[in-house]
This record gives C-alpha cells, sequence and structure tokens, in this order.
C-alpha cells in the first residue's frame, strides 16, 4: 500500500495522519513536503500521527526528523503519535528516541500541547 496522508484540525493543532509504507522516493518526499508545507504556513503544533504506518524506512525516518529539526528552528513544534512497534525499534536503535517527542497515544500527544501553552 502507497502512503497516504491526511490532515485535520484538533483545536489549535494540526494532525497529519500518515498511512501505508513511507519509504525513500515519492511517499517519504510527500510527508517531508506536507511537514515543510504546514511550517512554511506559520503551523506552530503538528502532531504526526503514525498508526495507520505499516513500514517506514531509514530514509523517511531521515526525512521526518529533518523536518523536525527545520520546524524547530521556526518555533514549530513537531510531536510524534502511535508508532508501531516495529518503527519504535528503529527509533530506539537509532537513539532518536531522546531526540523526538514521541507519544504512546494522540490523546497524550494533544495533552502535552496544551499543558505546553
Amino acid at each position: 500500500m502507497a502512503a497516504s496522508l491526511t490532515i485535520r484540525q484538533e483545536d489549535d493543532v494540526t494532525v497529519v495522519d500518515a498511512a501505508g509504507r513511507i519509504i525513500m522516493g515519492e511517499s517519504a518526499s510527500a510527508l517531508q513536503e506536507s511537514l515543510r508545507r504546514l511550517t512554511a504556513e506559520g503551523t506552530k503544533k503538528i502532531l504526526l500521527n503514525l498508526a495507520g504506518v505499516s513500514f517506514m524506512d531509514t530514509a523517511a525516518i531521515g526525512e521526518m526528523v529533518g523536518c523536525y529539526v527545520s520546524a524547530s528552528r521556526t518555533g514549530t513544534k513537531i510531536k510524534i503519535c502511535e508508532v508501531t512497534r516495529r518503527i519504535s525499534d528503529l527509533l530506539q536503535m537509532t537513539r532518536l528516541t531522546s531526540v523526538l517527542d514521541i507519544y504512546d497515544s494522540e490523546d497524550d500527544a494533544l495533552q502535552s500541547f496544551r499543558q505546553s501553552r
């Protein structure tokens, strides 16, 4: 299954729901483009929900981290939620869990945005 991205609003947080396989090439570029476009538009709170992502390769994770760093420089907060076990293991092996803001559930992530007002 190719990756799909759906963007929705939860109060003042823009939620990007990703689904399918996010791998080097078109799907990773689409994710990167969406996150960069939202940042360029002035969005300050972005939640990337990976619940529907069945696979993510290291190139896609690299692009996600690049977006996270770029967004942080502009004052935009990107948080990630609902990562699968396989993606979580990959993030732990690369020690990115200490860099990225990752939550078990969408509710927990949204609550963390509310607390940081």
